[in-house]
Order: C-alpha cells, then structure tokens, then sequence
C-alpha cells in the first residue's frame, strides 16, 4: 500500500495546495522582490575580488558546491563547486591572476591518490594543478588580458576526484576552502 493512500485525504488536499499552488507563488513573489532589490540603481553590488571565507558576507559569493561555512573561516568542496567574484579594474587591459586557498588532509590523499584541480573563469579554462600530498596550497592560474560582459565573473572548480557522501560524515568531501580571489596582473 502506498504512503500517499493512507494520508487522511484532507492532508493530501493540504499537501497539494502547499506544494502546488503555494510554493510556487512564494518562489514567484521571492523572484520578483529579489528583480526589484537588484534593479535599483543607487544600491551597489556587496560583491568583492577577494572572497575570504571568514568574511560574513562571503556566503553571497558560493554559487554552487560548497558546504556551509564552518567555525566562520572555512567550507567545504565538493567535486564541482563554483563563486561568483567581481571583476577587477584593469584585468581586460593587464590580464589577472586567480587564487584559491584550499587545504586537503592527508587521509583525503592517502585513500584517494593524487587530487587534480582544474578551473574556468567566464569561458575560459584555466591550468590544471595537481596534489600528492596533504596540507595547505595555494592554487593560482594567470590569464591574458580579457574583458567580461558583465563585472561579476562566475568561476568553476572541479576536482579530478573526492570522497564520496557514504565515506564521510555523508557529504561528498574533496577540500577545505579558505579563499578565493581575482586579482589584476
């Protein structure tokens, strides 16, 4: 017997109204009011080139694939993750630098072997990086000058491999991320 048939039908009713006429219309007024907020002219973006971790406002910035924040310094990656930086003034004429600080255990690397990072800033990929063993580094890749269309430039990570969730405290785990920056050469 299924769970949904032994659901009293006016809980099933309520569960359709919430999950069918308002969730939606929640997400709709969220868009609209966040359409709004961005659209004013006089409020600049909080966005920034230097995305420290242990800044409070560094959680607008964490795109995708990044675990919560931990004790206000840190996250957690997944295999892919992605932020958002702004872009720096000068980087279409001098070119610029990009940063990640980032720390892998040694028990990451001893069960999973060598860990290879690669990155894409806008369109572009990036060099590849790879770590033998545990500790802390700092993963920094140069570009030529190039312009963005937009001043705030999505940048992907990926990681070759990771702990996967059922290794772990249930997540999937490849490094700790303390930093990341764009910068003008």
């Amino acid at each position: 017997m299924s769970k949904r048939s032994t659901l009293a039908p006016h809980i099933r009713r309520e569960r359709f109204v919430f999950e069918y006429r308002i969730m939606p219309a929640v997400c709709y007024l969220a868009v609209v009011a966040l359409t709004c907020v961005s659209c004013r002219v006089d409020v600049p973006l909080p966005m920034t080139n230097d995305l420290v971790m242990s800044n409070p406002m560094a959680e607008r910035q964490l795109i995708a694939g990044l675990w919560k924040i931990e004790n206000g310094q840190w996250c957690w990656a997944k295999k892919r993750f992605a932020v958002v930086l702004r872009s720096p003034d000068g980087v279409e004429r001098y070119g610029g630098e990009l940063r990640l600080q980032l720390f892998i255990p040694d028990g990451q690397i001893q069960k999973l072997g060598p860990m290879t990072l690669t990155a894409e800033i806008g369109d572009r990929s990036l060099g590849s990086q790879t770590f033998t063993s545990g500790g802390s580094f700092s993963y920094t890749q140069t570009f030529p000058p190039m312009s963005f269309k937009d001043q705030l430039v999505p940048v992907v990570f990926a990681f070759d491999k990771v702990l996967a969730p059922w290794q772990t405290d249930g997540r999937e785990l490849s490094a700790v991320i303390s930093e990341v920056s764009l910068d003008r050469r």
